[in-house]
């Protein structure tokens, strides 16, 4: 919608530019400083954020730091129709005096905030900064105020999401649990809904606070329309049922094939162990744990932690891999 009232704007400029003599210099240096806009938007996104080349790509990035430029190009054109293109630095001037604003006014809103998530997940590999910007990244959520509209509620649901799977790879699970609970989920549409609270599931399974963690499963497969979305419905189910003891349940709704994609292959067989030991096959499941050893580094560690069926045995061959 913005970007087609951008484009509508750009029509009606571009006709009053038409009723205008101008210079092939101004115009000119009017479209370099608007294009100087897109890498000047594209970097200041990652410095805004704290991300990596890696979290956003450039070809990703492009599209959205192009409507700067284009903000840039229609504020300026229409300076060149008001005040005409002379200095030749004027019209440029007015239209980064546009879409500087804009950007930092964007940036506040969706970049800045991801700032902790992206600190705290370049410390995961030193354990003497994680505690404090764990901290510091839940205290990002639980210290503003709570959405009140539908679209600021989404704006937390996307960062929460994202917080979670860094906390999740910290195995700080009370912490994403925390960060989940405060966004409001009544506000939010149905796919979002679902995936907020399908990883609510897990992280409370992990808090060993199963009760609310049917509720919120029961909630998500409620709201679930995404295909990859309903696939970590159904691995939690799976897991939810294995923790219980009903094993037999957990392999069905497991099926025989593991999925192909690691975070979801983990699970998979995680799940899976607690469901063969639930049903006392003690081989099986000491084979699926060792599978997930060599998968997950950290995979032995998240079936204890899980206090199930499969747990002591996973305890035991962690002894046997450090001896």
């Amino acid at each position: 919608m913005h970007v087609l009232l951008l484009l509508i704007v750009g029509v009606v400029v571009a006709l009053l530019l038409l009723t205008v003599e101008v210079s092939g210099r101004g115009l000119l240096v009017t479209a370099l400083a608007s294009l100087a806009a897109i890498p000047a938007a594209l970097f200041g996104a990652y410095w805004a954020s704290g991300a990596r080349r890696e979290d956003f790509s450039v070809r990703a990035m492009v599209p959205w730091s192009s409507l700067f430029a284009l903000l840039t190009w229609l504020t300026a054109t229409l300076g060149i129709v008001l005040f005409g293109a002379e200095p030749l630095w004027l019209p440029p001037l007015l239209g980064w005096s546009v879409a500087g604003p804009v950007f930092f006014s964007a940036a506040s809103l969706w970049l800045l905030p991801l700032r902790p998530i992206f600190r705290m997940r370049s410390a995961l590999g030193d354990p003497s900064r994680v505690d404090s910007l764990a901290r510091a990244l839940v205290a990002s959520f639980e210290e503003v105020a709570r959405p009140h509209s539908a679209m600021a509620a989404r704006r937390q649901a996307n960062r929460a999401l994202v917080a979670t799977n860094v906390l999740n790879d910290a195995l700080r699970f009370d912490d994403a649990a925390r960060v989940l609970a405060t966004v409001p989920v009544a506000l939010l549409d149905a796919p979002r809904r679902a995936a907020i609270q399908a990883s609510r599931t897990t992280m409370l399974l992990y808090g060993q606070d199963r009760n609310e963690a049917w509720s919120a499963l029961k909630d998500a497969a409620a709201h679930a329309k995404d295909p990859a979305v309903l696939r970590v419905i159904e691995l939690t189910d799976a897991l939810l049922s294995a923790l219980d003891g009903q094993g037999g349940r957990a392999l069905e709704r497991l099926g025989a094939t593991a999925p192909e994609q690691p975070k979801l292959r983990r699970a998979w067989l995680i799940a899976r162990a607690h469901a063969l030991c639930a049903t006392g096959d003690a081989d099986a499941a000491r084979s699926t744990l060792t599978e997930l050893r060599a998968l997950a580094p950290d995979g032995l560690r998240r079936v204890q932690l899980l206090r199930g069926p499969a747990s002591a045995l996973a305890a035991d061959l962690g002894r046997d891999s450090s001896d």
